[in-house]
């Protein structure tokens, strides 16, 4: 029997994975349990988004984007506060500075393929 249960774990990725991220969440509200913190039920929604990727590198890379996102939230959420009477002129600037940063992650991908590729290639993928 303990053969056999590890060479499931060892064998198969989904698995393990699927472990992993059961293991994280039993974790996760484990030390809700005992830490009373206000709005608990976000640390095992925070632990299944970063953890859904299988392979570490992409944890570490959604674990950054996620922190970035909270931080960059925290931000917004203190100006809306410090300068409520300025809304008329923070919104637009939130929605263009959204603009940039989706564009600029759309044709990031793009203008590296462009940078590192040989000069015979074909091009015609980035019309459209």
């Amino acid at each position: 029997m303990y053969l056999r249960l590890k060479a499931l774990l060892i064998s198969h990725a989904q698995f393990s994975h699927a472990l992993r991220v059961t293991l994280a969440i039993a974790f996760t509200l484990a030390f809700y349990s005992i830490v009373h913190v206000p709005h608990s039920m976000w640390g095992p929604v925070t632990v299944v988004v970063v953890m859904m990727q299988p392979y570490a590198g992409a944890i570490v890379y959604k674990g950054f984007q996620r922190i970035g996102g909270t931080l960059l939230g925290a931000l917004l959420g203190l100006l809306t506060v410090l300068f409520p009477h300025q809304l008329n002129y923070l919104i637009p600037v939130w929605m263009l500075a959204w603009v940039f940063f989706t564009v600029t992650k759309i044709l990031w991908k793009k203008y590296l393929f462009l940078l590192f590729s040989s000069n015979d290639a074909n091009y015609s993928f980035l019309s459209g």
